[in-house]
Parts: structure tokens; sequence; C-alpha cells
């Protein structure tokens, strides 16, 4: 189960990477939600695994705080486009 969240995780970070890659590349900048999801599922599931190794883990708790921060991020450009 460990490994198949792993390999969920890294292809999340991959789409994101292969996003703001092309994203940069080409100069258009309307793929940025979409970054934005990916990256921040990535550092969601990133705060539960590390939730789950340590108990009470302070990191852990970064992590998921970050994420709801990523996807209040997301969640206003789409309001705002």
């Amino acid at each position: 189960m460990n490994i198949l969240i792993e390999i969920i995780n890294n292809i999340f970070r991959v789409i994101a990477a292969v996003l703001a890659g092309y994203s940069l590349i080409i100069g258009n900048f309307d793929l940025m939600p979409y970054i934005l999801f990916f990256f921040g599922v990535s550092i969601l599931i990133s705060g539960f695994v590390e939730l789950q190794r340590e108990k009470k883990s302070f990191w852990g708790y970064m992590r998921i705080a970050y994420a709801l921060f990523i996807f209040w991020g997301l969640i206003k450009s789409f309001l705002l486009n």
C-alpha cells in the first residue's frame, strides 16, 4: 500500500512539473490552476504519509496546512477567472 501511495504521489509531482515546464517554455500561464491542483494534492498526500509514519509530527501538519492554503488559492483563482 505504501508503494502505491508513493507511485501516485510521484505521478502527481511529475504532472505538475511537466505542466509548469510547459507553461514556462510557452509563456502561457493559463494552466496555473491545474499546476496548483496537482502540486497541492502531492503535498497533501505527503502530509498524510508523514502523519502515518510519526505520530503527531509537526511537519505532517504543516504540509497539510500548506496544501489547504494552495487549495484556497486554487479556488480563489477559479472564482476570479
